[in-house]
């Protein structure tokens, strides 16, 4: 069971930041997030696995 559904754009910052207040652990399943996005919630004290080191590694396609 789920116990909250949070419906939003991945692009948008503050949905991601009230998403994460309730979540030990954040991740992210492909590379159209916005880094800098991830960095804010690093900033902010989110666990965010992979890091964006990651997501850099895969929005490289060269």
């Amino acid at each position: 069971m789920v116990g909250e559904v949070v419906i939003g754009d991945y692009r948008d910052l503050d949905t991601l930041r009230d998403f994460a207040r309730g979540c030990d652990v954040i991740t992210f399943d492909h590379e159209h997030v916005p880094a800098e996005h991830l960095a804010a919630l690093e900033a902010d004290g989110v666990v965010v696995r992979p890091g964006r080191a990651a997501l850099a590694h895969a929005q490289d396609k060269g």
